[in-house]
């Protein structure tokens, strides 16, 4: 009789708990459950050009989720700002015309632990430059996006502008 006491206790508890929930629901709406603080994580291979410009113009457009960069092969050039890498000028350029500077910003290894912390990662990098951590991770949505290293300005702002469309689109998803 005790055991089917504390299971009738059960029972109730949980219907306590999805009559409460449903009023909740009814007088919130959905949206209050889906707002939370969302950790988001964009990775591309060396974390100077499309990660960069995706936390940056992500940070730009909302406060209200936190967000990181890192790249797959950034190895013993991690903590060096973009300013320090020759080649980002174009990158550099791109982003000031957003009223953002990222020459100070530093470069990150991604980690399996960046990874397990994260609600949501997006990835922008060729597949094969994925760790396996990385690949058997459920949370992980794929941008084909182009590396913009080594091309001109117009294709960095082609780049920049799909990853800003991009952003909108994610951001709405998490409003």
């Amino acid at each position: 009789m005790e055991d089917g006491g504390k299971f009738n206790f059960s029972i109730l508890t949980i219907i306590s708990n999805v009559e409460m929930a449903a009023s909740l629901f009814s007088r919130q709406g959905w949206h209050h459950f889906k707002k939370r603080k969302m950790k988001i994580l964009f990775v591309c291979k060396g974390n100077i050009g499309r990660s960069q410009i995706a936390e940056s113009l992500f940070n730009k457009y909302t406060k209200e989720h936190k967000t990181k960069s890192a790249g797959t092969h950034v190895g013993e050039k991690e903590d060096q700002t973009i300013k320090q890498y020759e080649k980002a000028n174009l990158l550099c350029e791109v982003m000031d015309e957003e009223g953002i500077n990222v020459r100070n910003n530093k470069r990150k290894q991604l980690t399996p632990k960046m990874v397990k912390e994260a609600d949501k990662i997006i990835v922008i990098t060729n597949k094969r430059d994925w760790p396996d951590y990385l690949r058997s991770n459920d949370e992980v949505i794929y941008w084909n996006l182009k590396d913009p290293k080594g091309t001109n300005y117009n294709f960095h702002v082609k780049i920049k502008n799909l990853i800003k469309k991009n952003i909108k689109k994610l951001l709405d998803e998490l409003e």
